[in-house]
């Protein structure tokens, strides 16, 4: 809240970094409008190709040629820690580069260790919290009370965002989303689920949203639920 007081008030020769995992307030995102500040979102921080060879490179040298990087970059989306990770599963391997080029070749084996690392961390009923939101594409906190019977939902939820890289808050909105990488890790566990509590998940999803008029959306988990009508 006082960013924008800040801001406005500190001489002309300073500049100012914030990093936040919180949406900025409405007053905030004026001052983007004016050119007064400047906001570097995920997408921003992504490395670029390039980024990616370079890092591999200084590790693993020459070998690593720039097709097996582009491989390897694309698996994790240019995420920083992604490449870190493969670079981390590689040096376990007598043969690194061959298994960066495994990695490349087959991106969700690197996407999986990516996750495991992001949330072995977490508790186990942390972890069931997030196998009931797997659905989702987007988390609002009440929904998600409707979906995991769990009151305390929107405490959970800013919990995992401001401690973890596992959600990100939706910029200038109410919603979180589920870290990609992580979301498809836990897809195999909600999947293992029983098909009555899955379709009874995506019924929850499907009324919540239909009731506010978020109709592709509840449409989809309708069809997910095999109900015909909502």
């Amino acid at each position: 809240e006082m960013l924008p007081y800040v801001v406005l008030n500190m001489p002309a020769n300073v500049h100012t970094l914030v990093g936040s995992r919180h949406a900025l307030p409405s007053d905030a995102r004026d001052l983007l409008q004016r050119g007064d500040l400047a906001l570097l979102d995920q997408d921003d921080l992504r490395f670029r190709v390039e980024e990616s060879l370079e890092l591999l490179r200084a590790r693993f040298g020459n070998d690593i040629d720039a097709d097996t990087a582009a491989r390897v970059h694309d698996a994790v989306g240019g995420w920083p820690l992604g490449v870190q990770l493969a670079i981390s599963v590689a040096e376990r391997s007598d043969a690194p580069v061959a298994m960066l080029t495994s990695l490349g070749a087959h991106g969700v084996d690197l996407r999986l260790h990516a996750a495991a690392a992001m949330l072995g961390s977490l508790e186990p009923t942390m972890q069931e919290f997030l196998v009931t939101l797997v659905p989702l594409d987007r988390l609002h906190p009440d929904l998600c009370v409707l979906m995991t019977g769990r009151d305390d939902a929107p405490a959970v939820l800013s919990r995992l965002n401001n401690e973890t890289p596992v959600l990100h808050a939706a910029e200038g909105q109410d919603w979180y989303r589920m870290h990609a990488v992580c979301r498809h890790a836990l897809r195999q566990r909600f999947d293992a689920l029983p098909a009555g509590r899955r379709k009874t998940l995506h019924w929850r999803a499907a009324q919540w949203l239909h009731d506010r008029q978020l109709l592709d959306e509840a449409a989809e988990h309708a069809l997910a639920a095999e109900r015909s009508a909502i």
